[in-house]
């Protein structure tokens, strides 16, 4: 691990605000393997062999420059044989948000891939809302530090109501038209999250950054995802917003199958301005009065239903 220079007089490094102290010991070593690397590249930079290296310097040069890097390979090769304890307590604390989310999607996954093979049977329920429970929370906290420490802080986030917005005509909203064409995307923007975590895992933890908002593909993968899900949410977010919009698209659907189907499509003023919020007018004040006729029946049905019952007990 290389750190920056950091004050003897109090060593410590911060990470995602969580600050981990160091020894001097620990800070000097780090920054000394360091700096044997630094001196190879300042060796070899263009400019200093310019004016270094020539033919006549070489066989100085190149001998000095093997030196270095006798120093610089013996020096690391101790280096990496040293437990260093505290330095791996930190990798450790420092990615354990990540290696838990790892994991959590890993194990939700192989819960899916086993429902998908015996399609649903013999597995509790429970289980299944567990480990997505435990995905969303710590899929969350990878949120949180993106937003607080990354290039996601513009951006807002609910990865429970992401789910639970997933699953909305029990899960059969693939056969609703409007809602197909904005939730599949979402389902792919979260795929892709997961598929990256699921690669990220596979490869180990050599291969991602401890500190998480510099792991950049996980992190526009998740901004991707939050920015389809802003659009979700303002579409079909709550039974509300579900049958507006399905109404809103019936609406439009009329028009599309109607001879304006071309001005639609090329936006005309008057067919956005006028057309469609008279169609949506009048189809409301149509469904308006059938909830009207249909409560006028049912309180004409309870009332002669009363009559019939006082009818009998009167005989």
């Amino acid at each position: 691990m290389i750190f920056d220079k950091i004050d003897a007089s109090h060593p410590h490094y911060t990470i995602d605000g969580v600050k981990y102290d160091l020894t001097s010991v620990a800070v000097i070593d780090t920054f000394k393997y360091k700096g044997y690397l630094a001196e190879v590249y300042d060796y070899l930079d263009p400019d200093s062999m310019e004016m270094a290296c020539t033919f006549e310097t070489y066989n100085a040069w190149n001998k000095d420059l093997t030196k270095l890097l006798k120093t610089w390979d013996g020096s690391y090769c101790k280096h990496i044989k040293a437990p260093h304890p505290e330095m791996f307590k930190l990798h450790e604390s420092a990615m354990q948000p990540l290696t838990l989310l790892m994991k959590s999607n890993s194990n939700f996954g192989q819960l899916e891939k086993m429902i998908a093979e015996k399609d649903g049977g013999n597995i509790p329920e429970f289980r299944g809302i567990a480990l997505e429970e435990q995905f969303c929370k710590h899929l969350s906290e990878i949120c949180r530090i993106f937003k607080e420490f990354g290039d996601m802080s513009d951006h807002t986030y609910d990865i429970h109501q992401l789910m639970k917005t997933l699953k909305i005509e029990n899960g059969r909203w693939t056969e609703v038209v409007p809602f197909e064409h904005y939730l599949t995307p979402l389902k792919g923007a979260l795929q892709k999250v997961r598929d990256c975590l699921t690669k990220m895992e596979k490869d180990g933890p050599l291969f991602c950054k401890y500190i998480i908002e510099e792991n950049t593909e996980l992190q526009e993968l998740t901004i991707a995802m939050v920015k389809q899900d802003h659009i979700v949410q303002w579409l079909v977010g709550d039974a509300l917003k579900q049958d507006q919009f399905r109404f809103l698209y019936e609406c439009m659907k009329i028009i599309f199958d109607s001879a304006l189907r071309e001005k639609l499509l090329a936006g005309e003023k008057v067919i956005m301005e006028s057309v469609i919020p008279k169609l949506v007018a009048f189809r409301s004040l149509m469904a308006m009065r059938e909830i009207q006729l249909k409560k006028a029946e049912e309180m004409k049905k309870a009332k002669e239903k009363k009559a019939k019952n006082e009818a009998l007990k009167k005989s």
